[in-house]
C-alpha cells in the first residue's frame, strides 16, 4: 500500500479517507512511511488531521510524539552547537513546563471563584469588574465564542475566560503580571489573549455597531443634531485624541508629540448621542489633526465625494440651499463639507462670531464627550501603553466598538450606576426668571421622526444646483441663522448682553 504514494497531496488525501473509515492499521502504515519524510510542512498538516479526526488514538499518537521529540532534540543540539561555536554558555534548562501556581487555576483563579460569586450575588461589583452587566457579557460572549474556541492536546483556556481577561484589562489597565496572579494564567499567555480578543471584538462588532455610510443613515444623524443641539444639517463632530504609549522599539522620534510624550492618534467622528461613527488609529502623535484626517480612509472618501452624502437642500429659516457638513475645531481645514470655528484676529473676536463659536462648540462637544466616556469607562487609557503599535491599535479599536455596543444597549448599565442628571439637563428657570429647555427634555422620538421626514422631503425636492458653497460661506450662512433663531442662554454663554 505504502509504495503507491508518489506525492504529498496523495498521501494526505489517502490519510483523510483512512481516518474517516477508522482503519487504524492502514493509517499506521501510511504514517510510518510519511514520518521518514523530512518535510516539516507535512508533519504539521498530518498533526492537524490527527488532532481533529482521530480522537487521540493511542498508537497513532505515540508515533507523532516520538517524531516531535526527535525533532525537538535535533533543534536543541543544533542550538547548543551554534552557541559553542560562538563561545557562549548554553542556556539554563527549564525548571518546569508550567509553573505550579498555574495548575491551581480551576481552584483559585478568578474565573472559577470570584466571578461566579459576583454574577450571583453582587451585579454592581460585577459591573465595576468588567464595565458591563452579566447580561451584556453573555450576549458579547455569544458573539465571539466561535472565534475564541481553541483545540489542543492540553486543556485549552475557555472562550469565557479569555474574554474575561481582556475585559478586565480594559477596565483596570493592570499590568499583565497582576492579571496573571488574579486569573492564574501566565503573563505571556495573557499578552497573547488580550491581542487576540481585541482583534476578535473589533472584527465581530464593527459591522454591528458602526453603520454603513448611506444617505438614509446620514439624514438620521442630521435629525439627531437638529433635535438635541439645534444645529442644522450636521453629520458628525470630528476630533483627534492622543493615545499615550511607551516609546516603540526602533521608532526614534516618530511618535513624539508636542506634549513631550510618545503617542498615537485616535481620529473619531461622533453623532449627537456620543456614538462613534468612525474610528481610525495608527497615525503618529507628531502629526496634526488635519493631516491625519486628510490621509485617513474616511478623509479620502470625503474628498472624493464617495460617502453618499445627501445633496444641499432647503432648511427653514435659511434662504440658500444648505449643504450637509461635518464640524471640527480650528485644527481642520475649511472644505465644502467640513466647517470649523472663527479664529481670533489680533486677539479680538466680534460678538456675532462669538455667538457662532458658542453654538458651534455646543454641538462639537459630542466628540469630546465620547472621548471622555471612553476614557472613564476603560482605565487602560489612564497609563501609557506597553507593547507594539499593533497591540495599541487593536485595543483602542476594540474599546471604541465596546463603547458603541453599550450605547446601543440601554440595559448594559445598571439603574443604580446611572449618575444623577444635572439640573440644566431638564427644564428649569434661570436667574432672570426665563424658562430654559433642558437637553434631555429634547429627546422626543416623535419630534425627531418629524424632523427626519422634513429632511427626507427637502432632499427629494432639492434643486440640484451646480453652485457649491465654500466653508467660509457656510459659516456666514449659519452665523445669520444662529442670530435669527437663538437658543435659551445663547447670548449669556457668548458673553453678549
Amino acid at each position: 500500500m505504502s509504495e503507491g504514494f508518489t506525492s504529498f497531496r496523495a498521501a494526505v488525501t489517502s490519510l483523510s479517507m483512512v481516518l474517516e473509515i477508522m482503519h487504524w492499521t492502514e493509517a499506521m502504515g501510511l504514517l510510518t512511511l510519511l514520518n521518514r519524510c523530512k518535510k516539516r510542512r507535512m508533519i504539521r498538516v498530518l498533526g492537524a488531521h490527527l488532532r481533529t479526526k482521530m480522537c487521540f488514538h493511542p498508537e497513532l499518537r505515540q508515533i507523532f510524539l516520538s517524531r516531535s521529540q526527535t525533532l525537538q532534540q535535533k533543534r536543541r543540539c543544533a542550538k547548543l552547537h551554534k552557541l559553542n561555536l560562538k563561545g557562549k554558555r548554553s542556556p539554563r534548562p527549564r525548571r518546569w513546563w508550567v509553573r505550579p501556581i498555574y495548575f491551581e487555576r480551576k481552584e483559585k483563579g478568578a474565573w472559577y471563584t470570584l466571578i461566579p460569586k459576583l454574577r450571583a450575588h453582587d451585579t454592581e461589583k460585577f459591573y465595576e469588574f468588567f464595565r458591563m452587566t452579566p447580561e451584556a457579557f453573555d450576549r458579547l460572549l455569544k458573539l465571539v465564542r466561535p472565534h475564541l474556541t481553541k483545540y489542543s492536546w492540553r486543556e485549552a483556556i475557555s472562550p469565557g475566560e479569555r474574554l474575561a481577561i481582556a475585559l478586565r484589562y480594559y477596565a483596570s489597565g493592570d499590568k499583565y503580571t497582576s492579571l496573571s496572579f488574579l486569573f492564574r494564567v501566565s503573563d505571556q499567555a495573557i499578552s497573547n489573549i488580550v491581542l487576540e480578543v481585541s482583534a476578535v471584538i473589533w472584527n465581530v462588532l464593527e459591522p454591528i455597531v458602526f453603520e454603513t455610510p448611506s444617505q438614509e443613515n446620514w439624514l438620521k444623524i442630521a435629525a439627531g443634531f437638529d433635535l438635541l443641539w439645534q444645529f442644522p444639517h450636521c453629520l458628525g463632530a470630528i476630533d483627534g485624541k492622543h493615545i499615550f504609549m511607551k516609546k516603540p522599539a526602533h521608532s526614534g522620534s516618530r511618535n513624539y508629540n508636542f506634549k513631550g510624550r510618545f503617542s498615537m492618534v485616535l481620529m473619531g467622528i461622533a453623532d449627537a448621542r456620543r456614538k462613534f461613527l468612525y474610528a481610525y488609529v495608527g497615525a503618529s502623535g507628531k502629526r496634526g489633526d488635519s493631516d491625519i484626517f486628510n490621509n485617513s480612509p474616511f478623509g479620502k472618501l470625503l474628498n472624493e465625494k464617495a460617502l453618499d452624502l445627501p445633496p444641499a437642500c432647503h432648511y427653514d429659516g435659511i434662504e440658500e440651499d444648505l449643504p450637509f457638513v461635518f464640524i471640527g475645531d480650528g485644527a481642520f481645514d475649511k472644505k465644502p463639507n467640513l466647517v470649523n470655528t472663527f479664529q481670533r484676529s489680533n486677539g479680538i473676536l466680534s460678538a456675532p462670531k462669538r455667538v457662532f463659536n458658542s453654538r458651534f462648540s455646543r454641538a462639537r462637544h459630542c466628540i469630546e464627550d465620547a472621548f471622555g466616556l471612553l476614557y472613564k469607562r476603560y482605565e487602560v487609557f489612564d497609563r501609557p501603553f506597553e507593547g507594539t503599535k499593533t497591540t495599541v491599535r487593536s485595543i483602542t479599536l476594540a474599546c471604541c466598538a465596546l463603547h458603541n455596543y453599550h450605547l446601543m444597549d440601554k440595559t448594559s448599565v445598571p439603574p443604580k450606576r446611572i449618575q444623577k442628571r444635572r439640573e440644566w439637563y431638564f427644564n428649569h428657570v434661570d436667574e432672570e426668571g426665563n424658562e430654559v429647555i433642558g437637553r434631555y427634555m429634547n429627546e422626543d422620538p416623535e419630534k425627531e421622526a418629524s424632523i427626519l421626514e422634513n429632511l427626507q422631503s427637502s432632499v427629494a425636492h432639492c434643486s440640484n444646483s451646480t453652485g457649491e458653497l465654500s466653508g467660509e460661506e457656510i459659516r456666514e450662512v449659519l452665523l445669520d441663522y444662529f442670530i435669527d433663531y437663538p437658543v435659551p442662554g445663547q447670548w449669556k454663554k457668548a458673553r453678549v448682553c
